[in-house]
């Protein structure tokens, strides 16, 4: 910690002695690391996740939505409930049980709007105007391993009701197939 220290009274003083002689390169070195760090960004290793429990999982008929971004897809559970919907998807309510799903590493942010729209979520409208509410949710590892947290999609209870939901107590939906504990 004290090397970077030295490092920055010594780079503080090249610009001083840079701007006595009317070479002012602060303001336009601000200006090129700004768009570095937005260009890094936007092409850097951070991945973004999110947990995927019915149409976005792999083999389900929305994955195709968010394949082009997906690093990776590993096993993973949350808490809460899930209901089957007549509409032919599922949703993710408060609760305590095991709801199982899929954490989807996905490589750049832009896929969270496409994930977004094909959730009828918009962080601009009014929780009573979006069909699902996304929120930062812990996330567990089949093991029961932490594994951090990741947006998930939740859609309140009074909705589900509304819309006829179906209780699933195995906390596993999959319009393909059927839990391997069936």
């Amino acid at each position: 910690m004290i090397t970077w220290y030295c490092w920055r009274w010594h780079i503080e003083q090249l610009f001083a002695i840079l701007k006595q002689r009317g070479l002012d390169i602060v303001q336009p070195l601000y200006a090129f690391l700004g768009v570095w760090i937005i260009n890094s960004l936007e092409h850097s290793k951070h991945l973004l996740n999110v947990f995927v429990y019915g149409t976005l999982k792999p083999g389900e008929c929305n994955y195709a939505d968010c394949a082009p971004w997906v690093v990776a897809a590993t096993p993973a559970w949350t808490r809460g409930e899930l209901y089957a919907l007549p509409l032919g998807y599922p949703a993710l309510t408060e609760g305590d049980r095991r709801v199982e799903g899929v954490l989807l590493q996905l490589r750049a942010a832009a896929a969270l709007e496409q994930l977004d729209a094909l959730e009828d979520y918009d962080p601009a409208r009014s929780p009573a105007e979006n069909e699902y509410e996304r929120r930062y949710t812990p996330i567990f590892a089949p093991t029961g391993a932490a594994l951090g947290r990741a947006w998930a999609y939740w859609m309140t209870r009074a909705r589900i009701e509304a819309a006829g939901g179906q209780w699933l107590p195995s906390g596993y939906w999959s319009a393909v197939s059927k839990p391997a504990s069936e």
